[in-house]
């Protein structure tokens, strides 16, 4: 007689590993290392913006500070992550800085957890 369970194992989103995603993410961009960075990202995501289309995003992109103010935990698939950003672009020369809030659903796709439906505003 088998005990084993028929239950396959189902990856879960946790509040402080989703808050891991994005700051990993933004860690990523700032060391320019962009085809890791792109890896935590969701496929519609990356459907609506193509590598290089989104890679260009960040050309003048000198450094980001990312700083999470909430998850709201939507269910054991995704979470929902607040934030602030700091990004500082050289444009012409000098350095600009910008102050962004935003939230994006970090969700398991394919097994891991990816980011998804981003919103970002100038504070």
């Amino acid at each position: 007689t088998s005990t084993a369970s028929s239950t396959a194992y189902k990856p879960i989103v946790k509040k402080e590993y989703a808050e891991q995603e994005v700051n990993a993410f933004y860690e990523e961009l700032n060391d320019k290392h962009f085809e890791n960075a792109y890896k935590h990202l969701s496929s519609s995501w990356k459907s609506d913006f193509p590598f290089d289309k989104w890679k260009n995003g960040y050309t003048t992109t000198v450094s980001q500070r990312v700083t999470v103010t909430r998850v709201d935990v939507k269910s054991d698939q995704m979470d929902t992550v607040y934030f602030n950003l700091e990004a500082k672009d050289n444009k012409g020369g000098s350095i600009v800085t910008s102050n962004i809030q935003g939230h994006c659903d970090v969700i398991i796709e394919n097994g891991k957890m990816v980011m998804d439906n981003p919103r970002i505003w100038k504070a």
